[in-house]
């Protein structure tokens, strides 16, 4: 079990930069709206069928924003604002929007720094 949860800190700590985050919110939604236009071509109920997707969607924001927000040196639980309908996705809109801190924070190192020394 130990193992378990620290795999998952492990992959929610750390930094993603603004392109990261954005471009994985725009493959998100490129794709809900491929199983709802296929869920929606079938005859029965396809709120049934995509409802899995939709769960682990939302765990992957709440994850994938945690990250973000600790660009920002936000604390990643106020990634859980995604839960309250339509004040929270919009309140962190706003923190998502945010340049990230330049150099290391608190969360790690710059995720663009970490692209320069790849290179």
């Amino acid at each position: 079990m130990n193992s378990l949860v620290l795999q998952f800190t492990n992959y929610v700590s750390g930094r993603m930069s603004r392109k990261d985050y954005w471009l994985f919110a725009i493959g998100m939604a490129v794709l809900a709206m491929i199983i709802n236009s296929i869920g929606a071509s079938r005859d029965k109920n396809p709120a049934l069928d995509i409802l899995p997707y939709y769960f682990c969607v939302t765990v992957l924001f709440i994850v994938m924003s945690a990250r973000r927000l600790h660009d920002t040196n936000n604390n990643g639980w106020l990634a859980l604002l995604h839960v309250i309908p339509c004040l929270g996705p919009l309140l962190l809109f706003f923190y998502m929007i945010q340049a990230g801190d330049v150099g290391e924070n608190q969360y790690g190192p710059d995720p663009y720094d970490v692209i320069d020394q790849d290179i």
